[in-house]
């Protein structure tokens, strides 16, 4: 099984976006995606899932100026 996001926090709890949602049949959607994939099969949401990551990374980029690379580097683990 694909999970194409995931987020964790410090406390344990984590939310992901995994086959259950992308090759869900049934309307409810209660993953990190927001309904962005639901349903959608695999191509698309990776599609959506990578440019959501670049927006990310540009708005970062943006308000951290100094901060080099760092984040472009875990995101390139993960993907």
């Amino acid at each position: 099984m694909t999970t194409l996001i995931t987020c964790s926090t410090s406390g344990g709890s984590s939310r992901l976006c995994d086959a259950r949602c992308y090759n869900a049949k049934k309307p409810l959607c209660v993953c990190i995606c927001g309904g962005a994939n639901h349903g959608a099969g695999l191509e698309q949401p990776t599609k959506n899932t990578d440019a959501q990551a670049t927006s990310w990374l540009e708005q970062y980029r943006a308000a951290h100026p100094n901060m080099g690379d760092t984040l472009a580097v875990q995101l390139s683990l993960i993907t």
